[in-house]
């Protein structure tokens, strides 16, 4: 599993490259690239099923491509940006869309002189927590901040903090890994 999510990741990396190349020096293009990013990423939080269609391989390309232009009419995307994604249905690539969207992000944070902050809790987070957290970072970085938060239950409790190539781990679930491995590697070692 692990080796199909690096496998993703490159090739989502490939994809955002050819995005940046072809827009070179276009600003506005990008930024269009980015609205339309957020929009697809609220429709496939929204529309259940419709990842798991992406990536169901009994659904026909064709199929993907024509879903696929129907959404970018849904969402009165760009020529580019429609282009973009019935590409992506053509290579049967729609599957790995949040990481073409999650590295497209953090790829033009950076263009724009900005660092994407993503803060994952298990429950609602306080806004001035959050607010701390940010103002911590941009200090830090001396690069404005992206927040962006997530909530993910499994890590119990804590949090869980990531921008740039930093990730701190100080959920619950983290700190009982971290436990269970240092048990393993005692037990291992006795």
């Amino acid at each position: 599993m692990a080796g199909t999510r690096t496998s993703s990741h490159m090739i989502a990396q490939r994809y955002v490259s050819a995005i940046f190349d072809l827009t070179e020096g276009k600003d506005k293009t990008l930024g269009a690239f980015d609205r339309f990013f957020a929009a697809l990423e609220s429709l496939l939080a929204d529309k259940e099923g419709l990842a798991e269609a992406f990536a169901n391989p009994t659904v026909s390309r064709k199929t993907k491509a024509e879903v696929a232009r129907d959404i970018a009419a849904v969402l009165k995307a760009g020529k580019e940006e429609a282009n973009f994604l019935e590409l992506l249905a053509r290579n049967n690539r729609l599957e790995i869309l949040p990481a073409i969207i999650a590295d497209f992000r953090e790829r033009y944070a950076a263009y724009k002189g900005e660092v994407v902050l993503e803060i994952t809790t298990a429950h609602p987070a306080d806004k001035a927590a959050l607010a701390s957290i940010q103002g911590a970072v941009e200090k830090e970085t001396g690069k404005t901040t992206v927040l962006k938060t997530h909530e993910d239950p499994a890590l119990l409790g804590g949090i869980v903090i990531k921008f740039g190539s930093t990730l701190l781990d100080c959920s619950v679930e983290g700190r009982l890994a971290r436990m269970e491995q240092s048990l393993k590697q005692q037990i291992a070692n006795a």
